[in-house]
């Protein structure tokens, strides 16, 4: 199979993407040592055998992109997490994928480009609307020795700087501030341990629930 992307983990073995899935290479010997996800080895350790794209981080955790969403990989353990659009990946076809200084997953997709936050092990999408020049961006995605992410397309050459990307780094307040049943204001009620709770029946099947998100990041705006 041809080969997609490689990359070196922090002790020094070499790993493989393929169309067929992906594996460990012995640099003394060049003898394949270990082989995951094709038809002859451990197919559930992806979502799909069809690897694109690989990268290490910090704690020497594979991120495999496939064509059908990301893996994070444990050489040790030889375990893995599966992440899905089903988790917050804009689009499951990943096309590149790079691991910044702080260990978050950048990738390029067929709708967007996703960030896998280690801070809140959570997902964070950007379209067009937030700066990119399209939302399919099927180019190379690369990084170099100071951190700064490129990514090419045709007649296209972005950067994007993860230290200038203002994440919000706190999780905001939501206040529940109204109900309506069948169109009629509805209380809501507090429980023994203070959690709200909107009573009903069960021929009550149509609700609204408004709510606030409160911010105070940007105090000044």
């Amino acid at each position: 199979n041809d080969v997609n992307d490689m990359v070196y983990d922090h002790k020094g073995a070499l790993w493989i993407v393929t169309g067929d899935g992906f594996c460990k290479l012995d640099t003394a010997t060049l003898v394949v040592t270990e082989t995951y996800g094709n038809s002859k080895s451990r197919k559930d350790v992806l979502l799909s055998e069809y690897c694109r794209a690989i990268d290490v981080d910090g704690d020497n955790k594979l991120w495999i992109g496939t064509q059908k969403g990301l893996t994070r990989f444990d050489p040790v353990s030889k375990t893995a997490i599966k992440y899905s659009t089903a988790d917050g990946i804009s689009n499951s076809g990943i096309i590149h994928l790079v691991v910044d200084k702080n260990d978050n997953v950048w990738m390029n997709t067929q709708n967007g480009v996703s960030v896998y936050r280690k801070d809140i092990k959570a997902f964070q999408n950007f379209f067009k609307e937030d700066g990119l020049p399209q939302n399919s961006l099927e180019g190379k995605f690369d990084k170099d020795e100071e951190g700064v992410i490129y990514l090419t397309d045709a007649g296209i050459v972005m950067t994007i700087d993860p230290d200038k990307i203002p994440f919000n780094k706190s999780k905001p307040v939501v206040l529940i501030t109204d109900a309506m049943i069948k169109d009629q204001h509805s209380p809501i009620e507090l429980n023994s341990k203070g959690e709200k709770y909107l009573a009903t029946n069960y021929a009550s099947n149509s609700f609204v629930v408004n709510f606030a998100v409160l911010n105070y990041n940007s105090p000044k705006l």
